[in-house]
Protein backbone atom coordinates (compact mmCIF):
# COMPACT_ATOMS: atom_id res chain seq x y z
CA UNK A 1 0.00 0.00 0.00
CA UNK A 2 1.44 3.34 -1.00
CA UNK A 3 1.76 6.37 1.27
CA UNK A 4 -1.30 8.62 1.68
CA UNK A 5 -1.73 11.19 -1.11
CA UNK A 6 -0.24 14.62 -0.26
CA UNK A 7 -3.66 16.29 -0.13
CA UNK A 8 -4.74 13.91 2.63
CA UNK A 9 -2.33 15.71 4.97
CA UNK A 10 -3.95 19.03 4.06
CA UNK A 11 -7.42 17.58 4.64
CA UNK A 12 -6.41 16.25 8.04
CA UNK A 13 -4.95 19.62 8.99
CA UNK A 14 -8.19 21.34 8.04
CA UNK A 15 -10.27 18.90 10.08
CA UNK A 16 -8.08 19.31 13.15
CA UNK A 17 -8.32 23.08 12.75
CA UNK A 18 -9.52 24.90 15.83
CA UNK A 19 -9.60 22.66 18.93
CA UNK A 20 -12.90 21.88 20.63
CA UNK A 21 -13.79 24.22 23.46
CA UNK A 22 -13.83 21.30 25.92
CA UNK A 23 -10.35 20.17 24.89
CA UNK A 24 -11.54 16.76 23.74
CA UNK A 25 -10.62 15.11 20.46
CA UNK A 26 -12.79 15.32 17.35
CA UNK A 27 -14.97 12.74 15.62
CA UNK A 28 -15.81 12.91 11.91
CA UNK A 29 -18.08 10.72 9.82
CA UNK A 30 -16.76 9.86 6.34
CA UNK A 31 -19.60 9.45 3.88
CA UNK A 32 -19.60 8.61 0.17
CA UNK A 33 -22.01 10.40 -2.14
CA UNK A 34 -22.58 6.99 -3.73
CA UNK A 35 -21.16 3.48 -3.90
CA UNK A 36 -17.77 2.79 -5.50
CA UNK A 37 -16.62 6.31 -4.52
CA UNK A 38 -13.87 5.09 -2.21
CA UNK A 39 -15.06 6.63 1.07
CA UNK A 40 -13.58 3.70 3.03
CA UNK A 41 -10.25 4.28 1.29
CA UNK A 42 -10.32 7.97 2.22
CA UNK A 43 -11.24 7.19 5.85
CA UNK A 44 -8.33 4.80 6.05
CA UNK A 45 -5.87 7.24 4.49
CA UNK A 46 -6.91 10.00 6.90
CA UNK A 47 -6.40 7.58 9.79
CA UNK A 48 -2.96 6.54 8.54
CA UNK A 49 -1.99 10.18 8.12
CA UNK A 50 -3.03 10.87 11.72
CA UNK A 51 -0.93 7.90 12.84
CA UNK A 52 2.03 9.23 10.83
CA UNK A 53 1.68 12.53 12.68
CA UNK A 54 1.81 10.70 16.04
CA UNK A 55 -1.84 11.44 16.79
CA UNK A 56 -4.02 8.97 18.65
CA UNK A 57 -6.64 7.94 16.12
CA UNK A 58 -9.63 5.56 16.03
CA UNK A 59 -11.09 4.20 12.81
CA UNK A 60 -14.68 3.12 13.49
CA UNK A 61 -16.39 0.94 10.90
CA UNK A 62 -20.20 1.15 11.04
CA UNK A 63 -20.70 -1.20 8.10
CA UNK A 64 -21.29 -4.23 10.31
CA UNK A 65 -21.87 -6.59 7.40
CA UNK A 66 -18.51 -6.03 5.69
CA UNK A 67 -15.92 -5.12 8.35
CA UNK A 68 -13.88 -3.73 5.43
CA UNK A 69 -11.54 -1.62 7.55
CA UNK A 70 -10.49 -4.55 9.71
CA UNK A 71 -10.11 -6.69 6.58
CA UNK A 72 -7.82 -4.07 5.07
CA UNK A 73 -5.51 -3.88 8.07
CA UNK A 74 -5.59 -7.66 8.47
CA UNK A 75 -4.07 -8.03 5.00
CA UNK A 76 -0.43 -9.23 5.26
CA UNK A 77 0.79 -6.49 2.90
CA UNK A 78 -0.80 -3.81 5.07
CA UNK A 79 0.63 -5.32 8.24
CA UNK A 80 4.08 -5.41 6.69
CA UNK A 81 3.88 -1.65 6.16
CA UNK A 82 1.83 -0.40 9.10
CA UNK A 83 2.34 -3.06 11.76
CA UNK A 84 0.56 -6.12 13.09
CA UNK A 85 -2.88 -6.11 14.67
CA UNK A 86 -3.31 -6.79 18.37
CA UNK A 87 -6.65 -7.54 19.99
CA UNK A 88 -9.53 -7.69 20.28
CA UNK A 89 -9.94 -5.26 23.16
CA UNK A 90 -13.17 -3.82 24.57
CA UNK A 91 -14.47 -1.27 22.07
CA UNK A 92 -17.28 0.03 24.32
CA UNK A 93 -15.18 2.25 26.65
CA UNK A 94 -17.50 1.35 29.49
CA UNK A 95 -20.62 3.03 28.05
CA UNK A 96 -23.57 1.94 25.95
CA UNK A 97 -22.05 1.69 22.45
CA UNK A 98 -23.24 2.79 19.01
CA UNK A 99 -24.22 -0.75 17.99
CA UNK A 100 -27.25 -2.61 19.33
CA UNK A 101 -27.69 -6.33 19.09
CA UNK A 102 -31.20 -7.57 19.80
CA UNK A 103 -32.85 -9.42 21.31
CA UNK A 104 -30.79 -9.68 24.48
CA UNK A 105 -31.99 -11.54 27.57
CA UNK A 106 -29.51 -10.37 30.20
CA UNK A 107 -29.43 -8.30 33.39
CA UNK A 108 -26.64 -6.02 32.15
CA UNK A 109 -27.26 -5.05 28.49
CA UNK A 110 -24.30 -2.67 28.40
CA UNK A 111 -21.79 -5.41 29.16
CA UNK A 112 -23.59 -7.77 26.80
CA UNK A 113 -23.40 -5.28 23.92
CA UNK A 114 -19.67 -4.77 24.53
CA UNK A 115 -18.99 -8.40 23.65
CA UNK A 116 -20.03 -7.97 20.02
CA UNK A 117 -17.36 -5.55 18.80
CA UNK A 118 -13.59 -5.63 19.16
CA UNK A 119 -10.95 -2.92 19.06
CA UNK A 120 -7.58 -3.75 17.47
CA UNK A 121 -4.38 -1.75 17.72
CA UNK A 122 -2.35 -1.27 14.53
CA UNK A 123 1.41 -1.41 14.90
CA UNK A 124 2.55 0.89 17.71
CA UNK A 125 -0.99 1.33 18.99
CA UNK A 126 -1.59 4.98 18.08
CA UNK A 127 -4.18 3.80 15.55
CA UNK A 128 -7.03 1.43 16.41
CA UNK A 129 -9.65 -0.15 14.15
CA UNK A 130 -12.93 -1.88 15.00
CA UNK A 131 -14.29 -5.25 13.96
CA UNK A 132 -17.84 -6.41 14.52
CA UNK A 133 -17.60 -9.96 15.87
CA UNK A 134 -20.19 -11.83 13.85
CA UNK A 135 -19.17 -15.19 15.29
CA UNK A 136 -20.81 -14.12 18.56
CA UNK A 137 -24.18 -13.43 16.97
CA UNK A 138 -26.75 -16.14 17.65
CA UNK A 139 -29.63 -17.22 15.46
CA UNK A 140 -32.46 -14.70 15.62
CA UNK A 141 -30.30 -11.77 16.71
CA UNK A 142 -29.93 -8.61 14.63
CA UNK A 143 -27.66 -5.57 14.82
CA UNK A 144 -28.28 -1.93 14.02
CA UNK A 145 -26.69 1.48 14.54
CA UNK A 146 -28.05 3.49 17.48
CA UNK A 147 -27.73 6.95 18.97
CA UNK A 148 -25.02 7.09 21.63
CA UNK A 149 -23.72 10.55 22.48
CA UNK A 150 -21.91 9.19 25.51
CA UNK A 151 -19.99 6.78 23.32
CA UNK A 152 -18.67 9.50 21.01
CA UNK A 153 -17.79 11.60 24.08
CA UNK A 154 -15.82 8.68 25.49
CA UNK A 155 -14.06 8.27 22.16
CA UNK A 156 -13.07 11.96 22.21
CA UNK A 157 -11.59 11.43 25.67
CA UNK A 158 -9.33 8.64 24.38
CA UNK A 159 -8.30 9.82 20.89
CA UNK A 160 -7.14 13.05 19.27
CA UNK A 161 -9.24 12.39 16.19
CA UNK A 162 -11.57 9.61 15.11
CA UNK A 163 -13.04 8.72 11.73
CA UNK A 164 -16.35 6.89 11.39
CA UNK A 165 -16.62 5.02 8.10
CA UNK A 166 -20.30 5.24 7.20
CA UNK A 167 -22.01 3.33 4.35
CA UNK A 168 -23.10 5.45 1.38
CA UNK A 169 -26.51 7.13 1.57
CA UNK A 170 -27.81 4.81 -1.15
CA UNK A 171 -27.01 1.74 0.97
CA UNK A 172 -27.89 2.80 4.51
CA UNK A 173 -29.44 5.49 6.66
CA UNK A 174 -26.59 5.26 9.18
CA UNK A 175 -25.50 8.82 8.39
CA UNK A 176 -28.82 10.07 9.80
CA UNK A 177 -28.03 8.53 13.18
CA UNK A 178 -24.46 9.86 13.19
CA UNK A 179 -25.02 13.36 11.80
CA UNK A 180 -25.88 15.15 15.04
CA UNK A 181 -23.42 13.24 17.21
CA UNK A 182 -20.18 13.79 15.31
CA UNK A 183 -18.22 17.02 14.89
CA UNK A 184 -18.97 17.00 11.18
CA UNK A 185 -19.43 14.81 8.13
CA UNK A 186 -16.83 14.69 5.37
CA UNK A 187 -18.45 13.94 2.02
CA UNK A 188 -16.39 11.93 -0.45
CA UNK A 189 -17.25 12.31 -4.14
CA UNK A 190 -15.67 11.32 -7.43
CA UNK A 191 -15.54 14.90 -8.68
CA UNK A 192 -16.82 13.66 -12.02
CA UNK A 193 -20.20 15.32 -11.98
CA UNK A 194 -22.10 12.64 -10.07
CA UNK A 195 -25.54 14.03 -9.36
CA UNK A 196 -25.66 12.42 -5.93
CA UNK A 197 -23.31 14.98 -4.35
CA UNK A 198 -25.88 17.77 -3.96
CA UNK A 199 -28.43 15.28 -2.65
CA UNK A 200 -26.00 13.93 -0.07
CA UNK A 201 -25.15 17.44 1.13
CA UNK A 202 -28.85 18.15 1.56
CA UNK A 203 -29.39 14.89 3.44
CA UNK A 204 -26.59 15.69 5.88
CA UNK A 205 -28.17 19.06 6.64
CA UNK A 206 -31.67 17.63 6.95
CA UNK A 207 -30.35 15.08 9.46
CA UNK A 208 -29.16 17.90 11.73
CA UNK A 209 -25.48 17.57 10.86
CA UNK A 210 -22.97 19.78 9.15
CA UNK A 211 -20.66 19.12 6.24
CA UNK A 212 -17.08 19.52 7.42
CA UNK A 213 -15.72 19.40 3.88
CA UNK A 214 -15.83 17.62 0.55
CA UNK A 215 -13.00 15.38 -0.66
CA UNK A 216 -12.73 14.63 -4.37
CA UNK A 217 -11.31 11.14 -4.57
CA UNK A 218 -9.58 10.28 -7.82
CA UNK A 219 -7.52 7.40 -6.38
CA UNK A 220 -8.33 3.87 -7.51
CA UNK A 221 -8.11 1.60 -4.47
CA UNK A 222 -7.65 -2.14 -4.82
CA UNK A 223 -10.97 -4.04 -4.41
CA UNK A 224 -9.32 -6.35 -1.86
CA UNK A 225 -9.32 -3.50 0.62
CA UNK A 226 -13.10 -3.20 0.67
CA UNK A 227 -13.41 0.30 -0.75
CA UNK A 228 -16.84 0.00 -2.28
CA UNK A 229 -18.77 1.66 0.54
Amino acid sequence: MSAPPPDIAAALGALLGEPRADGRGKVFAILGSGTQIGASFVARQLSLQAKAQSLRCALIDTDFSQNSQFAAFHDPQMQAVHGALDGPYDASFGVMPYWRVSPLVVDDPQSAQAAFCGLYTVGDGRLVVTQFLWDRIQQGQQVHLAHSREYWTALRDHYDISFVDSPATSRSGAYQTLAEEVDGTVLVTSGQGDGATAGALSQIKQSGGRCAGVIFNSAQASPQYGDSA
